[in-house]
């Protein structure tokens, strides 16, 4: 099939440009709700500041290997302010003819200070073999407490740019 195991795994080191993913802080503000000792906050909102980190890139079989199907692991940090609510990996933009099979991804809620682990299912194609490599961009949104949306690096642009 023309794959080799050492030059596709070059491939897994992507420059997936997670760099633009890190986003500064939205200025937060604090939903407040009325109860009988007066009024007290109840919900933090603003911006959550998501920062994406690679994990590791592999063949998760023999036979995903033989389809060009490459494993791309990845964990999204949440450092607040408050909770990431419904968050999904909504697209990729690839180079190299690469595709990205399992998209989109429903992450649901990051906790303020938590994590959660997802995968991208890679479609390597044949002619992008011989120890090339291909760039990523990994686009997502999430929302805050007083249902404002953010997209992370920026909204997806969509397949065709």
């Amino acid at each position: 099939m023309g794959r080799s195991i050492n030059s596709m795994v070059r491939l897994g080191v992507l420059p997936v440009l997670l760099a633009v993913f890190i986003l500064a802080v939205a200025a937060a503000s604090t939903a407040y709700s009325q109860t009988e000792a007066g009024i007290t906050p109840s919900v933090t909102c603003g911006q959550p500041v998501l920062n994406l980190n690679q994990l590791r890139v592999y063949w998760a079989s023999y036979a995903d290997y033989t389809v060009g199907m490459l494993s791309d692991d990845f964990s999204v940090d949440n450092s607040g302010p408050g909770d990431a609510l419904t968050a999904v990996v909504n697209g990729t933009i690839n180079t190299g003819g690469v595709t990205a099979a399992n998209i989109p991804i429903q992450l649901g809620t990051i906790p303020e200070g938590g994590s959660v682990s997802f995968t991208v299912e890679y479609m390597i194609p044949e002619t992008l073999g011989g120890g090339q490599v291909f760039r990523s961009t990994i686009y997502m949104f999430a929302g805050d407490a007083c249902y404002n949306f953010y997209n992370y690096p920026e909204p997806y642009p969509g397949p065709c740019g």
